[in-house]
């Protein structure tokens, strides 16, 4: 399993099993997302809030009873002529309407023949399991976590050959890459899914409430904005819908704080454009007497990467973060800002003050400060490229695919605050 790397300079921490975007090849990209959604349908997890169940207690005691190596798992599941150690009609993975010869999995999760499906039944059957359920409570490398992960990737593999995914512009050069298979299964099953399991299993029902209790907090910086829409432009708020459908900051239960996380594709200004938001809130709020319905977001010294890394698409160029926008393919580029406008003043840090800018028009505000704000960005020596070239080279997917599933635990003990209105040196 390739080693996480960190952006330079980045205090931010990863979990050993956690990959990021620039350890994967951007023509893999396509790959990851049909392992993942192999992955949910093998788990029967069709629902961005479903939960990997674990295994059955007798289910393990059961396959150690047949196995002691993983040596002996791989005998079967590559012998043709291996016999099946639980009939296939027992196996409850992928039971679905099979009407008309083709199975639609879950929200158009995937579109697989019946053939596939039974391919997989019979892999099942071999190291007698019933169900795919890896064992999240323990390290991926026992001898049951190393068949789960066994009948996985073999089974992804035939059907990534045999044309399964080619609707999601895979890659096939990559059909035998185990080793990047490896890394994003581990990263998907034992870093992402084992997350949100225990998370669930330590305080049942949180992710539910956490994801509705963010999106309120989305939902009123938004609502403060219409409500002063006379001191803020308009352009505020509609950059704002699209940042905050992306962002992950994180309510710690037993504190009712929500830790900023940090976005690697979001500028430092709009960092700050954000801060400077939560600060007019909180203001706000002590001013009308509804202190106790406002959310405390606070800024953690050590900065808590956020885990979803698939950029919003279309925003203006200012929004997107120098560095990692010049790491971007050029083609890639194109796809993903909006090079024509601009959105934020150079020091964000003066968005919510007496700025006399702030009523320019959106026409006249881009005609005063594009060119200011673009020069770093050298969009003149961006290379043209065919606007109908291949989505499959888009790379600005992140390992994680959706932000409902991208929930991550911190406690609050672990760490230290800046003082609000204050971030030090995180956005200089």
């Amino acid at each position: 399993t390739p080693t996480p790397s960190q952006a330079s300079g980045s205090t931010c921490k990863l979990h050993p099993l956690q990959v990021r975007l620039v350890d994967l090849p951007a023509d893999f990209q396509e790959n990851k997302e049909a392992l993942f959604i192999h992955v949910k349908m093998m788990a029967g997890l069709y629902l961005p809030n479903d939960i990997l169940a674990p295994p059955n207690k007798n289910l393990l005691k059961e396959f150690y009873s047949r196995f002691s190596r993983v040596a002996e798992v791989n005998q079967v599941v590559n012998d043709p002529l291996a016999c099946d150690l639980v009939a296939q009609e027992e196996i409850l993975v992928l039971r679905l309407n099979h009407s008309g010869g083709r199975t639609k999995i879950a929200k158009g999760l995937a579109n697989l023949d019946k053939t596939y499906i039974l391919y997989v039944h019979g892999l099942l059957a071999k190291v007698g399991l019933r169900i795919w359920a890896p064992d999240l409570n323990a390290v991926p490398d026992t001898l049951y976590n190393s068949a789960c992960r066994i009948v996985a990737l073999k089974s992804f593999r035939e059907l990534l050959a045999s044309g399964a995914y080619n609707y999601m512009n895979i890659n096939l050069k990559h059909t035998d890459s185990m080793s990047l298979n490896i890394a994003a299964y581990n990263h998907y099953v034992h870093f992402h899914l084992a997350k949100k399991f225990k998370s669930e299993a330590k305080s049942p029902g949180q992710t539910q409430e956490m994801n509705a209790r963010r999106n309120n907090q989305k939902k009123s910086q938004i609502e403060f904005l219409l409500a002063h829409r006379a001191k803020y432009p308009p352009h505020y708020r509609k950059a704002l819908e699209d940042i905050l459908a992306h962002s992950d900051d994180e309510c710690m239960a037993d504190s009712g704080i929500y830790v900023i996380k940090t976005l690697e594709y979001q500028s430092k200004n709009v960092n700050k454009f954000m801060h400077q938001l939560d600060s007019a809130m909180l203001k706000d709020a002590k001013m009308n007497g509804t202190l106790s319905q406002q959310c405390v977001c606070k800024l953690p010294k050590i900065p808590q990467p956020s885990l979803l890394v698939k950029p919003p698409k279309w925003l203006p160029i200012d929004f997107y973060d120098l560095v990692w926008y010049k790491g971007l393919g050029d083609g890639l580029k194109s796809r993903i800002a909006d090079t024509s406008e601009v959105a934020f003043l150079p020091d964000a840090l003066q968005s919510f003050s007496n700025h006399p800018d702030k009523k320019l028009s959106d026409k006249a505000f881009i005609a005063k400060y594009y060119d200011i704000l673009t020069q770093p960005y050298n969009l003149l020596a961006e290379v043209d490229v065919d606007e109908d070239e291949d989505d499959a080279n888009d790379d600005s997917e992140d390992i994680m695919e959706d932000e409902d599933d991208a929930l991550e635990k911190i406690e609050s003990e672990e760490l230290e605050f800046y003082s609000e209105g204050e971030f030090g040196a995180l956005y200089d």
